[in-house]
C-alpha cells in the first residue's frame, strides 16, 4: 500500500519516571509503559502494553492488550481489557476525532 498514514510515536515510557507531588512533597513512581511500532500490508499500527499487562494468547511479559492502528485511513483502537478472553473487549472507531472534521465555533 502506498503512502500509509503515518502513526506517530514520541518516544517510549520503557523506563519508569517519576512525578512530585507539589502539596504533599511526596514523590510517585509510575510504571513502565511499552510501545512497538507494528507495520502490515494495510497500515500501521503501534502495540501497547503498560507494565504488568498482557493479553490471552502471548507470553508472560510479552503480550500487547491496546492496539493503535490506521488503516484505509480510519484510526481506531482495541482494547483487550480481560486476559482470560481471546477477542478484543473494547473496540474504538477515532475517524470522529480526525483533525479534518474540526469545525469553527463562533465567539
Amino acid at each position: 500500500m502506498a503512502n500509509k498514514p503515518k502513526i506517530h510515536t514520541y518516544g517510549s515510557l520503557d523506563t519508569p519516571w517519576n512525578t512530585l507531588d507539589s502539596e504533599s512533597g511526596v514523590v510517585r513512581s509510575w510504571p513502565k509503559i511499552h510501545t512497538a511500532p507494528w507495520d502490515t500490508d494495510e497500515g500501521n499500527a503501534v502495540l501497547i502494553r503498560p507494565e504488568g499487562t498482557g493479553d490471552y494468547g502471548s507470553a508472560e511479559g510479552h503480550g500487547n492488550p491496546v492496539l493503535v492502528e490506521f488503516v484505509n485511513g480510519t484510526p481506531r483502537v482495541f482494547v483487550w481489557a480481560d486476559i482470560n478472553q481471546e477477542d478484543p473487549t473494547h473496540m474504538i472507531d477515532l475517524s470522529g476525532a480526525l483533525e479534518s472534521n474540526r469545525t469553527e465555533e463562533d465567539n
